[in-house]
């Protein structure tokens, strides 16, 4: 018997690889694909019959993602530190291991040809191509929008000049501090620094994998469970929901992340329910919820809730039960030494933080619901929540409903989390919805040829009338996207060259140690381009670990408190630059804030800097603008 070539050609890759580095030759896309490629050709074999031949291939990418931060994290954790020998040794260790498990393990039967699904590929290649022009819009061009993206280019860039993960951020609330992040997007972003010699500025667009990962990753869900039909339709509604869009606005990196993830997770499961427990299916269940522990903790509890509420309503009839219970376990028995590190990891970084504020403090946060079916779309929500009704009326007949079922259930409980005082930030859980709804509509789509009405002629063109409603969601969907994006850039553009000027005018005004305050909005993003200290005055609901509580109020006083005790807790930290973006809104007090010392040196709509050595109070509001009562030099070309 001929054995599979993927962990043969995963070996090979990571040799080239290696021995090119060897010689001095280092290339970011090649030691992009060997990261994610090596463990993923090392799987591919292994992958589960019932993904099809096509959503094999697919899958491989991001289960490759997962186990590439899995390695990194537990070897990290455990001391090793992560250079460019050890990073390769480890892709080496995954490779071989997918070899020997090649010529050891029977590949699943009725894996299929590939080539048959080249019409289906074409066509999801379409929907991603039509995905790129629309996120363009949003992220394409230097510098992306949004807050968060500093944050996650500084941390793989100390994760490869200090070779570990369990390291100290030297910038944020002063420095000294190990960054408390959720470790799986430094661990990938790292290990490709680390391997390629790049500089972290050219990772400022991967947010972009991500976001077409997702969009793989929901027709892989739908096309595995309810044909390619269902698998497009899910992939072209998921990316064309406006909402998705936004995400990238603000750089949710490890939100989305984690959303690659979570469909494969609850795929396991929904092929659990429809009886294949084969231990592949364990195997993956395993791989994507350690690889969610790492990634975002808040979609690793989403994923348990879904889980949970799925697998409990299954067991309710007795003849699931032992079969059920027994793949748990064997899931159990995959995922405690994939996790051992990660544990470890998520321990360690935790040391110190305080644990979690309270739920009150998030009470500010409650879900809009009005403006996120606005985001989703009102046809695409309406549309939605019609599929879920069909799917709850489907669930004898198709048991593989109840996950989706549980995942709308548990983005309800995440998004009215403080009825049961769950601290988190709620509205953070509609980045969800757009996974749910395009997947639930696909599915109810898909299962209309099984409904039996009592009309033979209506029953004939229900899958015709309903498969063009999904192509006109989308096509409305994609429309309403195009005309928001560039709102949504604007809005999050605060990195514009004025402002960037600005933050390169406070570099040459200061220090390397020099301590600087930035507003909520300006934290973030500072850290990474002033290379300072920065203590940042974010909202109390802005932060998870509760020690950053107390420098986060200092900020606050010295930013918005009475002129003097602003001025007092100025001359305690030795503060004299403070950094504001004139449009920052604070969920707390729900509109725009007024620093009450300063002078601005220098001004433009997304950056105000001030100087707190001069006596005059700086600014006063007009209409929605902060306007300096002595005029400072204005930035051109904002």
């Amino acid at each position: 018997m001929v054995r599979p070539w993927p962990p043969f050609a995963a070996l090979a890759l990571v040799c080239l690889e290696g021995l090119l580095a060897l010689v001095g030759v280092h290339s970011a896309a090649l030691s992009a694909v060997t990261l994610v490629g090596a463990p993923a050709l090392a799987l591919q074999p292994q992958m589960p019959a019932e993904l099809g031949p096509l959503g094999r291939w697919l899958a491989t990418p991001i289960l490759g993602c997962a186990i590439a931060t899995t390695l990194a994290i537990s070897a990290s954790a455990f001391g090793l530190p992560l250079t460019g020998v050890s990073v390769r040794l480890l892709l080496l260790a995954a490779a071989l291991a997918g070899c020997v498990a090649a010529v050891r393990i029977e590949p699943p039967a009725g894996g299929g040809d590939l080539w048959p699904q080249l019409p289906i590929a074409l066509a999801l290649a379409a929907i991603l191509l039509v995905a790129v022009a629309l996120q363009g819009r949003v992220i394409g061009g230097s510098p992306v929008p949004g807050t968060d993206w500093g944050h996650y280019l500084l941390y793989p860039d100390e994760v490869a000049r200090q070779h570990t993960l369990l390291t100290d951020n030297p910038f944020w609330m002063g420095g000294g501090q190990p960054f408390r992040d959720d470790p799986g997007v430094g661990a990938l972003y790292g290990c490709f620094l680390i391997m390629s010699h790049a500089q972290a500025s050219v990772l400022s667009h991967g947010i972009w994998l991500f976001a077409l990962l997702a969009i793989v990753s929901a027709f892989v869900f739908a096309a595995s469970l309810w044909g390619p039909g269902a698998g497009l339709a899910a992939a072209a509604l998921y990316a064309a929901i406006p909402m998705n869009n936004t995400l990238l606005g603000w750089h949710g990196l490890a939100n989305l992340y984690a959303i690659c993830l979570l469909p494969l997770a609850l795929l396991a499961l929904a092929w659990a329910l429809r009886g294949r427990t084969d231990w592949r299916w364990c195997l993956v269940l395993a791989i994507v919820l350690v690889g969610l522990a790492g990634a975002h903790r808040l979609t690793l509890l989403l994923a348990g809730i879904s889980l949970a509420v799925a697998g409990a309503a299954a067991l309710i009839p007795r003849a699931d039960r032992r079969r059920l219970v027994a793949f748990a376990l064997r899931t159990a028995a995959f995922a405690a030494p994939l996790a051992i590190g990660v544990v470890v990891d998520i321990a360690r970084r935790s040391q110190g933080a305080g644990g979690v504020q309270g739920y009150k403090v998030y009470l500010v946060t409650k879900l809009d619901l009005g403006l996120a079916i606005d985001d989703l779309t009102v046809a695409i929500a309406v549309a939605g929540a019609i599929a879920l009704v069909v799917l709850a009326a489907r669930v004898r007949a198709d048991r593989a409903a109840l996950v989706v079922l549980g995942l709308a259930a548990g983005v309800v409980v995440l998004s009215y989390g403080w009825i049961i005082h769950l601290p988190t930030v709620y509205y953070r859980a509609a980045y969800y919805a757009p996974l749910v709804l395009a997947i639930a509509i696909a599915a109810a789509v898909a299962q209309l040829p099984e409904l039996r009405t009592p009309w033979p002629r209506v029953q004939r063109w229900l899958l015709p009338v309903a498969a063009s409603a999904v192509i006109a969601l989308a096509v409305q969907g994609a429309l309403v996207t195009k005309d928001r994006s560039a709102g949504v850039r604007a809005f999050y553009a605060w990195a514009s060259p004025a402002s960037l000027n600005g933050l390169g005018d406070v570099t040459g005004r200061t220090s390397p140690r020099e301590l600087v305050v930035a507003d909520r909005c300006w934290a973030f993003l500072s850290e990474w381009l002033l290379r300072r200290p920065i203590l940042a005055g974010i909202d109390p609901a802005d932060i998870l670990p509760a020690w950053e509580a107390r420098p986060a109020a200092q900020a606050r006083t010295i930013l918005y408190g009475a002129p003097a005790a602003a001025r007092r807790m100025a001359a305690r930290r030795r503060v004299r630059y403070l950094l504001v973006n004139p449009g920052c809104k604070s969920d707390q007090t729900g509109g725009l804030r007024l620093p009450t010392i300063g002078t601005p040196i220098y001004e433009s709509t997304r950056l105000v800097v001030l100087d707190t050595e001069e006596p005059t109070r700086a600014l006063r509001l007009s209409g929605q603008r902060l306007v300096p009562l002595s005029r400072a030099p204005a930035a051109a070309g904002d």
